[in-house]
């Protein structure tokens, strides 16, 4: 009994030692992007002023892959990607080097992306992000088609530039 009442002494009093309490916030991007969408993000924080620029800057990061994807520019890979980067999807796993050849050299081309429940929370200098996005693509056999995927994201601060080191789907 004594250890219960101990315990339940400590949760209350807890909060009021400084313990940083974590809110979750949705943020408006600045985006300017019109085939690549990313309209909110909801943000997981215990410093919001920390973590709002933090979001801002990796969102203006991740925004890059789809805008690369529809371009095949590994000029805009190499920028966004980090030096040890995965990608675990569906149909495939790939390294760095192969995920950026399987992308640049597709016989299809993505038109539009829309994000949505886009969630983040940071951790020291990594962030996970998770979201369904919806891409809008011509085949290879030149028909119009939509898939919707759920993915996370694993990013990383390399050299003071948020860098995805890992996508991974979760279909």
């Amino acid at each position: 009994m004594k250890h219960f009442l101990l315990v339940c002494i400590t949760l209350l009093l807890l909060p009021s030692w400084g313990v940083a309490q974590h809110q979750m916030v949705h943020l408006k991007t600045d985006l300017n992007t019109p085939t690549a969408r990313i309209d909110t993000v909801t943000l997981i924080t215990d410093d919001l002023k920390r973590d709002s620029a933090n979001a801002q800057a990796l969102i203006r990061a991740k925004v890059i892959l789809p805008l690369a994807m529809q371009r095949h520019d590994r000029v805009l890979f190499d920028r966004v990607l980090a030096k040890d980067f995965l990608y675990h999807g569906e149909e495939a796993f790939f390294n760095r080097e192969e995920y950026i050849h399987d992308r640049v050299n597709g016989k299809w081309t993505i038109t539009d992306v829309q994000y949505e429940n886009v969630v983040l929370q940071f951790y020291g200098k990594m962030g996970i992000l998770s979201y369904r996005n919806i891409v809008k693509e011509i085949g290879e056999d030149g028909k119009l088609e939509t898939y919707t995927w759920f993915w996370t994201d694993i990013w990383v601060l390399e050299k003071g530039i948020w860098k995805l080191q890992e996508l991974r789907a979760i279909n």
